[in-house]
C-alpha cells in the first residue's frame, strides 16, 4: 500500500470521518483549509496524519461515548496541523496507560520533527492536536555555487598544478 499524497489527504480524511459517523452514529464535523503543495510536505507526512486520524477516531469510537467529533486540517506558519476533538467521557491524560495509541501518535510525530499534544480530563472530552513542519526548502543556488567553486579550483589546479604549471596542459605546451 502506498502512502496518501498531500492533495488526497483532505479527501481521505473526509471519507474516514463519514465512515466513522456511519459506524458509530456520532456526528463528525470535518473542515479542511488549503494545504501546501505536495513538494512542500515531508515525504510520508500526509500518510502519518491520516494514520493519526484513524487511531484517534478509533479511540473515540471505542472509549469516549461522544455525541460529537470535530476534525480540522489546516496549514499555518510553516506547519500542517490536524486537530481531533470530541465531547466524550475524556480521561486523565497524566495517568493514561493501557493501549499503545497515544504513544504511537507521539512516535509518528517525532519521526517528522512534529508535535503532538493530547488534552483530556474525565467528563471533559479529548483533544488531539498534532502538527508537522513543512519540508526544508532546498535552494538550488545553495548546491550549485559550491559545486561551481569546486570545479573552478579543480580547473585552476589542472592549469597550474599543485606545485607549479602542468606541462601537459595544452595552453602551456610549447608550439
Amino acid at each position: 500500500v502506498t502512502g496518501v499524497q498531500t492533495c488526497a489527504l483532505p479527501i481521505s480524511l473526509r471519507k474516514l470521518c463519514e465512515s466513522t459517523a456511519l459506524r458509530t452514529g456520532v456526528a463528525v464535523d470535518f473542515t479542511a483549509d488549503s494545504l501546501p503543495r505536495e513538494e512542500q510536505m515531508q515525504p510520508g507526512a500526509a500518510d502519518a496524519l491520516l494514520r493519526i486520524a484513524q487511531e484517534s477516531l478509533s479511540n473515540v469510537a471505542r472509549h469516549a461515548r461522544a455525541k460529537a467529533i470535530a476534525v480540522r486540517l489546516g496549514a499555518d506558519a510553516g506547519r500542517v496541523s490536524l486537530v481531533i476533538s470530541d465531547d466524550g467521557a475524556g480521561f486523565d491524560a497524566g495517568t493514561a496507560t493501557g493501549g499503545m495509541g497515544l504513544g504511537n501518535i507521539r512516535a509518528r510525530m517525532a519521526e517528522f520533527g512534529g508535535q503532538a499534544e493530547i488534552e483530556s480530563a474525565p467528563g471533559q472530552g479529548t483533544k488531539v492536536r498534532v502538527s508537522v513542519p513543512l519540508a526544508v526548502k532546498r535552494d538550488l543556488a545553495a548546491g550549485v555555487v559550491p559545486a561551481m567553486l569546486l570545479l573552478a579550483v579543480l580547473a585552476l589546479l589542472w592549469v597550474i598544478g599543485p606545485v607549479g604549471p602542468n606541462p601537459l596542459h595544452p595552453l602551456l605546451m610549447a608550439s
